[in-house]
C-alpha cells in the first residue's frame, strides 16, 4: 500500500515550496487539475494529473507532463479533488495528503472536507487509510476510535470537531485536560486547546465504528510534516523535526534596527527570561537567561518601532547556530532565535524590571541564505 499526496488549485508562495518539496518525499504526487500550479512553480513533474484540466497553468505546457494523465470532461458531476480521492482510494492508498494552500471559497472548502466519508465505502479493507488536509501552517487530520499522541510540540493550538453524533474525548498534557468528557456535534467545547507538555496523549471513542472527530492543529512553524510522530508511526509513516522556540521575557536593550545591501530590514535584540525557585535553604532564587533575537523584513521594522528596553514580548521562532570572528580573529559561537511570530505583552508604557543585558554582543547574522555578502555592516 502506498502513500499519495494531492495538491489542489491555489496560490503556492514561493517562501512554502520548500516545505512542500519535502512533503513529496517517498509518496506518489498527484496534481488534481489547478494543482499543476504547485508542479510547475517548484519544477517538479507530478506522478498523475486527473481532471477536467480546465485550470492549467500555461506554463505547464513547457514542462515533462507526468507519465499518467486522467482527464474527464468539463461538465461532471464531481469536483477534480474527490476524482483524485477516488483515484488513491482505488489504488488502495495507505494515507493521502490533500495539499490546500489557501481555503478559497468556503463551499468548496467545507465541500472538500466531507470528501473523508469516502472512506466508509471501504469498511471491509483490513485497515482504512489516513486522510488529511494541510497547508505549511496548519494541519487537519480525520480520526476514528483511538489514541493519538503529540510529541515534541508545546504550544501548539489543537481543536476536536465531533463528526459523529457525539464522542468521548480523553486527553492530558494541555491548557484544558479533561478525562471522558462528552462532546457533542455542534459543540465547540473542543475547540482550540493548546498543548503544554512535550507529550499530550488524546484519545476518543464513539459508539459507531465510524470516523469520529476531525483534529486540527494550528501550527506557527512547520519544519517537517511528521512532527506528530507517534501519530503517524501508528499509521507506519514518518519521523519527527522539529526546531521551534517559545519565550516571553523583557528585552534587555533598545532593538537595533540595520539593512542588508538589497534593502531588507533585521532587527537584532537581547531577551531576558527568568526563572524562580525555592532553594534547599528556603529562601526564594532567581536567575537570568538572555536569549540573541534576531528578526527580518516588516517584522523587524515593527519591532523597532514599538518595542524598547524593558518592554515585555510573546516570541516564537526557530532557532539557529552561527559562528563569527571577533575583532581579535577568534572563531566565536553564537545561538539566536529567529522571530517567526510575536505578540506584545504588557501596557505600552510597561518598561520596568528589565535587567542589564550581557557586555559584549555578537556581529549581525546573515539572511537565512546564509549569504555573507548581504550583511547590514
Amino acid at each position: 500500500m502506498k502513500n499519495y499526496i494531492i495538491f489542489v488549485n491555489g496560490t503556492y508562495r514561493t517562501e512554502h515550496l520548500a516545505f512542500y518539496r519535502r512533503l513529496c518525499r517517498s509518496r506518489i504526487k498527484v496534481a488534481a487539475d489547478g494543482g499543476m500550479k504547485f508542479f510547475v512553480k517548484a519544477r517538479l513533474v507530478p506522478d498523475i494529473l486527473i481532471g477536467d484540466l480546465d485550470s492549467l497553468p500555461a506554463a505547464a505546457r513547457s514542462l515533462v507532463m507526468p507519465s499518467r494523465v486522467i482527464s474527464f470532461p468539463a461538465r461532471k458531476n464531481k469536483t477534480d479533488l474527490q476524482l483524485a480521492v477516488e483515484y488513491c482510494l482505488e489504488n488502495r492508498a495507505a494515507g493521502i495528503d490533500i495539499v490546500v494552500p489557501n481555503c478559497g471559497r468556503p463551499d468548496h472548502f467545507l465541500g472538500n472536507m466531507m470528501l473523508v466519508h469516502l472512506v466508509e465505502r471501504l469498511r471491509r479493507r483490513s485497515s482504512l487509510p489516513l486522510i488529511r488536509f494541510l497547508d505549511h501552517r496548519h494541519e487537519i487530520i480525520f480520526v476514528r476510535n483511538g489514541q493519538v499522541r503529540f510529541t515534541g510540540c508545546p504550544g501548539e493550538i489543537v481543536s476536536v470537531i465531533p463528526l459523529s453524533h457525539q464522542i468521548r474525548l480523553a486527553c492530558r498534557g494541555t491548557e484544558f485536560d479533561v478525562s471522558n468528557a462528552t462532546i457533542r456535534r455542534g459543540d465547540t467545547r473542543g475547540i482550540s486547546n493548546r498543548i503544554c507538555a512535550p507529550a499530550a496523549p488524546w484519545s476518543c471513542a464513539v459508539d459507531a465504528d465510524e470516523i469520529s472527530h476531525i483534529g486540527t492543529v494550528s501550527l506557527t512553524d512547520r519544519p517537517d510534516v511528521s512532527y506528530i510522530a507517534e501519530s503517524w508511526n501508528l499509521f507506519g509513516r514518518g519521523i519527527m523535526s522539529v526546531n521551534k522556540a517559545i519565550l516571553i521575557g523583557r528585552l534587555g536593550k533598545d532593538p537595533e534596527l540595520r539593512y542588508t545591501q538589497s534593502g531588507k530590514a533585521m532587527a537584532s535584540f537581547t531577551l531576558a527570561t527568568n526563572e524562580r525557585w525555592k532553594g534547599e535553604d528556603g529562601q526564594q532564587k532567581e536567575s537570568t537567561v538572555w536569549h540573541n533575537i534576531v528578526a527580518w523584513g516588516r517584522q523587524a521594522e515593527v519591532i523597532k518601532e514599538y518595542l524598547s528596553k524593558g518592554k515585555q514580548v510573546y516570541i516564537e521562532g526557530r532557532i539557529q547556530n552561527r559562528s563569527y570572528d571577533d575583532k581579535d580573529g577568534n572563531k566565536r559561537y553564537i545561538s539566536e532565535v529567529v522571530v517567526q511570530n510575536f505578540q506584545f505583552l504588557g501596557s505600552r508604557d510597561a518598561s520596568s524590571g528589565s535587567p542589564s543585558p550581557p557586555a559584549e554582543a555578537a556581529p549581525a547574522p546573515s539572511e537565512s541564505s546564509g549569504n555573507d555578502d548581504d550583511l547590514p555592516f
